[in-house]
């Protein structure tokens, strides 16, 4: 408990305020900004100066944006798998007329002469039935032929040079 010295210091303290002991408010109500600040002067809601927000994106440029967005990132993704989708290079038999014609195409194809690679597609599909080509050889140079035809010469050019380049 308390000593009677303290006793009457906390009774002084709570009647020299006009409050009654069981009507005590927090501590943090009774302090005010007159106290810390005395010089300060109230400034009215009117005159405040407001900051003007920032205009925000409606929502369909924000739909607009993601779908542009999605549709990059797309591209990028089915641009890099494009390669492993492809046919696998196969092993053909080496013969001096298939080794011809095939520098042919390569000649075709870096010339971008689309004339000769069809004549030259027209070739293979003639030796298959001789026994010249096999069928997997046949349908990976006609997937070259197809790329080079739709604008694509330097990539075809590439797969035709590691179709024939020594292993």
């Amino acid at each position: 408990m308390f000593s009677k010295k303290e006793n009457k210091s906390i009774i002084h303290k709570v009647l020299a305020k006009g409050r009654r002991l069981g009507k005590r408010e927090p501590w943090y109500k009774s302090l005010s900004l007159k106290k810390f600040f005395p010089n300060r002067k109230k400034v009215e809601k009117d005159k405040a100066i407001r900051k003007i927000p920032k205009p925000q994106p409606s929502k369909k440029r924000q739909a607009f944006t993601q779908a542009a967005a999605l549709a990059v990132l797309t591209f990028i993704v089915f641009r890099n798998a494009m390669p492993l989708l492809r046919l696998p290079v196969p092993a053909y038999v080496a013969s001096d007329e298939l080794n011809q014609r095939l520098d042919a195409l390569f000649t075709a194809i870096n010339s971008q002469e689309i004339v000769s690679t069809e004549k030259i597609q027209s070739d293979l599909r003639k030796t298959v039935g001789k026994g010249g080509v096999d069928e997997d050889t046949l349908v990976y140079v006609n997937s070259l032929i197809e790329d080079a035809k739709y604008g694509s010469w330097i990539p075809a050019s590439e797969r035709l040079y590691r179709f024939v380049a020594p292993r």
